[in-house]
């Protein structure tokens, strides 16, 4: 195949200004502009610019803007007027009068010196600002005539996203707030499956960026056309350009290419990585909220018990009561998502927790694993706390202490017991209580727990401290309670086979839980790319110079023009006039929601403030137990009806009640809403009869 001098070059309206711009022109000559659009309609205003005046989309060029000052409004906006009904003669010499003067006048077009407090930055559509990457694709000994895009040869143009940074080892701890990116090395994007990771670019010759990596995420660009100042036609290639996706850029990981000598593994490469924040979000994080449960109700005991009047003993059973079955139904679902995990990536294990198989069919950090599960109880205080009955206010019995065989022996024991009772626990609509059976399992094995006597428990504890009221004694029990769990996870981490089963592949790992290359704010450069790839290597894709740098902005960006927004409120808010409002919004409510929201009728917002302060002042929310909606026998939900207007105005106020209360830390009310006058808009007219 004859290979044709094919290039990249700013977009074709440009080049007169650029060779002769005095500061650089014939070297920027090279690289793709950035145009910057700041109305919706921005892909009919770049259409009608290029109609009537092409020149006049040097107007479009990005430059370092802010709210405060934004760029000036681009005089080719004048064009987008309709036309007047002109000769065809009459609009050409038209045309080249305004070419002619924009040359005559001369805008520099070139870049200003960098300038750390005015970065190029990218804001979002959300910002009501839309940004387009152009070039041209010319062949060099013809005249810079557009390149013709071969399709059905499977030629094909786009662009692509690189990041920036500084040369030589990446410091997350450097501070690049006034640094110059120019010079700095490039990273593309790599996508992988389920993964996507920066990595840098190594040129030929070292220095020469002007290289496509395979797997390198490619954008499209598509054409325009237009007729230029001598009648020719010609076409530029546009992208736009994506700053929606500047998360994802900011948070992708480091590839093991992007490593000197490549050998730092990306989380593609470690199958455990997304297997152990599974066992994390479904076993490890719940039990430590149980055992932080546990300690808030410790918090209210001790206030109380050391006041001058303490509470009744049967406010005190209360207490214990109502924590201990919250943090046992906490405990039956941690053990169900426990065992279903085992099942799922360590089928062998549990096969041997539910005597299927033998214990020499696993390795010696499963066995270890095992052996901690067997040494993991109830801690025999609590359970001596569960066996008491419970009293009630006049002294009578509410409810029976638990026997001894109500708990099993060991955690393997209440994982092989847990598996027979998922259908019940997936169909629990009552909240666990223990004067009902209500369905659920048999058994107990609470992960934590408070004794009468104020001590915290938690299960695979051998030793326990007896709260005496001092913060760091509780503090210190805690951290060891929590790092015991820490360790259990690191027997879990090490009993994970090394590779993921083909028939059970990992789960995805969580945006949460991936590492970003930096945190910092990021530089970026666009690279315009095209592809003869029925080629192959003799002819290599074509990339074009770097793009001016530029970061993208976040969706809270202080810098970040605001998309004008105006609510309109009701007008009229007497009853009479809220009467007239549409309930055109409905809320499906089941049966199970129903119920649930007939328990929270009649708080105040006294009952709120009285339930979060201390003894002797703590009120428990008056929220009786309640199940599904029902009548008759018959279960049922319901549809409610409002009106979306009326909706805004509580909305409001709530906010306003809100912030004046967080005033007192954030000090925020001077920048918080900003209220004009407005003569004349009035609810109603003098007498009554209406707006």
């Amino acid at each position: 195949m004859t290979a044709h001098a094919v290039k990249w070059t700013a977009p074709s309206p440009l080049w007169k200004d650029l060779l002769t711009d005095q500061a650089g022109g014939t070297m920027h000559f090279v690289k793709p502009g950035i145009l910057r659009f700041a109305d919706d309609a921005f892909m009919d205003h770049y259409l009608a610019v290029l109609e009537r005046s092409p020149a006049h989309i040097g107007d479009f060029i990005a430059t370092p803007e802010t709210w405060k000052e934004p760029s000036p409004i681009p005089e080719a906006l004048s064009l987008i007027k309709p036309l007047d009904q002109e000769s065809k003669l009459a609009r050409k010499m038209k045309r080249m009068r305004v070419a002619e003067d924009r040359f005559s006048s001369h805008r520099m077009l070139s870049p200003a010196s960098f300038d750390p407090a005015k970065p190029l930055k990218l804001f979002h559509p959300a910002h009501q600002r839309f940004y387009l990457v152009t070039a041209a694709l010319v062949c060099g000994p013809n005249g810079l005539t557009d390149h013709k895009i071969d399709s059905a040869h499977q030629e094909r143009v786009g662009f692509v996203v690189r990041r920036l940074f500084p040369q030589g080892p990446v410091d997350p701890k450097q501070d690049l707030t006034a640094s110059d990116p120019a010079g700095w090395d490039e990273y593309a994007l790599i996508h992988t499956a389920g993964n996507q990771a920066w990595q840098r670019v190594d040129g030929i010759p070292e220095q020469d960026q002007r290289i496509l990596l395979t797997g390198e995420e490619l954008l499209p660009l598509f054409p325009v056309h237009y007729t230029d100042d001598d009648e020719r036609k010609r076409r530029i290639l546009s992208g736009v350009i994506p700053v929606g996706k500047r998360e994802a850029y900011m948070g992708a990981t480091r590839s093991a290419a992007a490593v000197e000598g490549g050998t730092a593994p990306g989380p593609a490469s470690r199958p455990k990585a997304a297997r152990m924040v599974l066992f994390r979000t479904q076993v490890a994080e719940p039990w430590k909220s149980a055992v932080e449960q546990a300690y808030r109700t410790s918090g209210i005991l001790r206030e109380s018990l050391s006041s001058d009047k303490p509470p009744e003993p049967w406010k005190i059973d209360a207490l214990l009561k109502a924590s201990h079955e919250q943090i046992q139904t906490m405990s039956w679902y941690i053990l169900l998502d426990f065992a279903k995990y085992l099942g799922k990536y360590l089928p062998t294990l549990m096969g041997v927790i539910n005597g299927e198989t033998g214990e020499n069919k696993l390795s010696s950090n499963q066995v270890k694993l095992l052996r901690a599960m067997e040494e993991i109880k109830v801690p025999a205080k609590l359970v001596q706390e569960l066996a008491r009955n419970i009293s009630g206010e006049k002294g009578n019995i509410i409810v029976s202490g638990f026997s001894a065989s109500s708990f099993p022996d060991s955690l393997k024991t209440a994982l092989s017991k847990i598996v027979d009772y998922e259908d019940s626990l997936d169909a629990a609509i009552m909240s666990y209580d223990r004067t009902e059976s209500g369905g659920w399992p048999p058994f107990l094995f609470p992960i934590a727990g408070v004794t009468v006597s104020n001590e915290i428990a938690a299960a695979g504890e051998t030793s326990l401290v007896v709260l005496t009221g001092k913060s760091s004694e509780d503090d210190l029990q805690k951290k060891r309670i929590l790092d015991s769990i820490d360790k259990f996870v690191a027997l879990v981490t090490r009993a994970l086979p090394t590779d993921a089963d083909p028939k059970t592949p990992p789960p995805p790992l969580p945006l949460a839980a991936q590492k970003p290359f930096d945190h910092r704010e990021g530089w970026f450069v666009i690279r315009c790319v095209y592809e003869r790839r029925n080629c192959g290597p003799l002819h290599p894709a074509v990339v074009s110079e770097a793009t001016e740098p530029f970061q993208m902005a976040g969706f809270f960006d202080p810098d970040a023009p605001a998309r004008p927004i105006r609510i309109p409120l009701p007008i009229d808010t007497s009853p009479a006039g809220l009467r007239k409002f549409d309930k055109n919004t409905a809320f499906m409510i089941s049966d199970m929601l129903c119920g649930q929201m007939k328990r929270a009728k009649g708080l105040s917002f006294g009952d709120l403030v009285l339930s979060v302060l201390p003894w002797p002042f703590h009120k428990d929310l008056p929220v009786p137990e309640a199940g599904p909606c029902e009548s008759a026998g018959q279960r049922f939900g319901m549809i409610c009806s409002l009106s979306i207007p009326i909706i805004t105005i509580c909305a409001l106020i709530l906010l306003t009640i809100i912030v004046s209360l967080l005033d007192i830390i954030f000090r925020w009310i001077p920048y918080f809403i900003i209220c004009f006058p407005l003569p004349g808009f009035k609810a109603k007219k003098p007498g009554g009869a209406g707006p």
